[in-house]
């Protein structure tokens, strides 16, 4: 707390030298700063203590400004003493003039000790102390969490208040932009599937809170921290510091002994999304722990790195990975060990999984066919559900209400109550109508919940086709948020192998039977779609309409599998690169797709070379958001937006279909050019120039003229505006 103690504690020490005429050299000078001296892991102390204490002829005096600085631990500082008076040397005291070489030293060495080591002790209890008031009148009481930040308190003249030691007090508010990091976080953790180390990795990039030191565990903490809901907790834990290593330890307490306060002004999440966070934080917990029970949940399903884990058709138990990397794949443990009669053998690639069930997706849940067909069974569900009235509850609410009235009278009697009156037959007769009155409100309960809320309306066509919209978005998306949304809509994968006529070998076939309705409801919470309460009606009451699907397991060619979508395309008269743009691929995919289609050629397999790592990001996926801002805003060319950026033409409407696919997608399948906008020549400045003009009264050509664009543009601005165009001069 001193800046100047070193010095001074120097000053000592060498006014005492000087007095018994002992010289001591600068290399002999040993000190620690801002460490604690209750430990002896310290290394000016350490050396101080070999240079004394350790093997040498040269008689040696260790001068110290006071017992405690050199250790205020009883135990370390009675060691030391032993170690130089073995050694044959001495110890001084500048300031409380203690001398090894006095008869009473060992006395007054356990005594100095001991003092010190008593006033550490109260120290620390009165620092506690002072903690926990500061923390029960909600003061603050260390560095603001990220999410936070302090500002300093004014008076009603917006004059800064000071505290007792005349600094500026300061407050804790949320900070907004870091509070959106926040919610970020636990959204992407309960609800998007992300890990601890993959949010770790995008608060570094971004630098959250100025810090690029961000781990799965400082992660856990940030999901963990109760100030985010709306109370705050101290002394959970305590520190168990070892006197000789330094080494800490932090060992938790039990609840009952943390102290709680409620601070609803710094709250961030909600309730709900705590509640999510803290299930899949149970669940983390669970699938590491060490003694792991049969029903635990598994690390992969956890944290997913495919769309599918399929479980094995022979055994009915999830299957591994048996090889990650680049070539993943599953295998049945049992299967290939031949274990508890498991016939499942080999190894199958989960990019072979993965795109097989997907296609098979792509095929059957995006075709009209069964949109339509899960709309009108979801009407016609509806349609069919009865209106219940729900029973009346006005005689419930009747006798809660008379049996409260009789235990206020009962209560107000015994004020009345003398010594001579026997109150247990009171007391239990009181404790028998609250059991009573307790029993009453939960069956008032239970009739609310079996309200029955009005049948929702039917949906229309329109409204789930845009939802399964959203799905193949949301598919396309990476494992961590479509796996889970993925296992909902098919339910279980299971893997088998089927005899097929023709093949010498067994075929992987997939099985799943599809269901929309959870879903459909997840989707339409999202977007908070109208049709949110009927999917909600259709999942609460059991809908389900089981659609059994079969998928073989077998790697087809990207061309192939657009051949399909990109025949309808071009017969429509799109071109190849449109086609490409809306199915997302290249064009010399698109261009094999075509031939074979035509020819039922395939393209010539050229000899698989190592693939090159790109490093950093896709260039028109890092522009995107900047070339649909200057094209909608500013409504720029996408060759001035290209100037602009330092890119190419391609690469600027490349990015500009990435977030909007919706222009390219309607235009290839009906062989128009896709509509991306418009865009003006002249800017917001000539633009403003021209309205004024205009509206001055001034001709088109001066208008031009003054503004240095062409008539054409002043009078479309013009006729933009509404406005009557000046009469010219007429000829004689």
């Amino acid at each position: 707390s001193n800046h100047r103690s070193l010095d001074q504690q120097l000053l000592n020490v060498l006014e005492e030298a000087r007095r018994l005429d002992t010289f001591i050299p600068w290399t002999q000078v040993f000190a620690d700063a801002a460490i604690t001296g209750t430990i002896a892991a310290r290394r000016g102390y350490q050396m101080a203590k070999t240079a004394v204490a350790g093997p040498g002829g040269i008689s040696r005096i260790l001068f110290i400004d006071e017992i405690g600085r050199a250790s205020r631990d009883v135990i370390e500082s009675l060691h030391l003493g032993r170690q130089i008076e073995q050694a044959g040397n001495r110890m001084i005291g500048a300031s409380d003039r203690f001398d090894s070489n006095e008869p009473d030293a060992k006395l007054k060495l356990f005594i100095y000790a001991f003092l010190h080591d008593m006033f550490v002790d109260q120290l620390r209890k009165k620092v506690k102390r002072g903690m926990r008031d500061a923390f029960s009148r909600g003061k603050n009481i260390g560095k603001p969490a990220v999410g936070y930040k302090l500002i300093p308190v004014t008076d009603n003249h917006g004059r800064p208040i000071h505290d007792s030691e005349g600094r500026i007090a300061r407050e804790r508010v949320i900070d907004q932009e870091a509070a959106g990091h926040v919610r970020e976080a636990c959204e992407s953790y309960a609800d998007g599937g992300k890990s601890r180390g993959h949010i770790g990795r995008l608060f570094n990039r971004k630098e959250v809170g100025g810090i690029r030191t961000w781990d799965a565990g400082s992660i856990r903490q940030l999901l963990e921290r109760a100030t985010y809901r709306g109370v705050e907790f101290y002394e959970m834990t305590h520190r168990v510091t070892d006197p000789v290593t330094g080494g800490v330890k932090i060992k938790k307490r039990p609840e009952s002994e943390w102290l709680r306060r409620e601070v609803p002004h710094l709250r961030i999440i909600s309730d709900e999304l705590g509640e999510r966070v803290d299930a899949r934080l149970a669940r983390s917990r669970a699938a590491y722990a060490r003694n792991k029970g049969a029903d635990r949940a598994s690390r992969t399903e956890l944290h997913h790195k495919t769309l599918v884990r399929p479980v094995c058709g022979a055994c009915h138990k999830p299957m591994w990975l048996g090889r990650s990397g680049r070539y993943a794949s599953y295998v049945c443990l049992d299967g290939r060990d031949g274990k508890n009669g498991c016939t499942s053998g080999g190894y199958k690639a989960a990019r072979i999984i993965d795109d097989a069930v997907l296609d098979h997706l792509r095929d059957v849940v995006f075709s009209q066919e069964f949109v339509a067909e899960v709309t009108a069974g979801a009407n016609r569900f509806l349609a069919e559900q009865p209106s219940v009235v729900a029973a009346d509850p006005k005689p419930l609410d009747a006798a809660i209400r008379k049996k409260e009235a009789a235990i206020r009278v009962i209560t107000t009697k015994l004020d009345e109550a003398d010594g001579s009156t026997d109150l247990g037959a009171i007391f239990e007769k009181v404790s028998q109508m609250e059991n009573e009155l307790k029993e009453l409100k939960a069956h008032r309960l239970a009739l609310a919940d079996k309200a029955t809320a009005a049948v929702p309306p039917p949906m229309t066509l329109e409204e789930v086709t845009a939802l399964m919209g959203d799905l193949r978005e949301l598919l396309n998306d990476d494992p961590q948020a479509a796996a889970p949304v993925l296992a909902k809509l098919t339910g279980p994968v299971v893997v088998i192998q089927e005899p097929v006529e023709g093949s010498k070998r067994p075929v992987w076939m997939a099985r799943f039977t599809l269901d929309a309705v959870a879903v459909m409801l997840v989707l339409a919470k999202k977007r908070h779609c109208p049709t949110t309460g009927a999917w909600e009606f259709l999942n609460t009451r059991g809908w389900t309409m089981p659609n059994h699907q079969k998928a073989r397991l077998s790697p087809v060619p990207k061309y192939q599998q657009i051949t399909g979508e990109a025949v309808k395309m071009r017969d429509a008269g799109s071109a190849l690169h449109t086609i490409a743009r809306a199915i997302d691929t290249s064009w010399w995919t698109v261009r094999d797709a075509l031939a074979f289609a035509d020819t039922g050629s395939r393209p010539k397999t050229k000899p698989q070379k190592k693939p090159t790592r790109h490093l950093g990001p896709i260039k028109y996926k890092v522009i995107a958001a900047e070339v649909v801002r200057l094209r909608e805003e500013e409504q720029m060319s996408f060759d001035r937006i290209a100037e602009r950026l330092g890119a190419s033409q391609g690469t600027v409407t490349r990015a500009y279909d990435h977030l909007r696919p919706e222009a390219v997608r309607t235009a290839a399948a009906t062989g128009d050019i896709p509509s991306r906008g418009k865009y003006r020549h002249l800017s917001p400045g000539q633009l403003a120039e021209i309205e004024r003009l205009l509206r001055e009264g001034r001709p088109d050509f001066s208008v031009a003229a003054a503004v240095g664009c062409g008539k054409s543009s002043v009078h479309r601005e013009r006729q933009r505006l509404g406005l009557v165009k000046a009469p010219g001069p007429k000829n004689i």
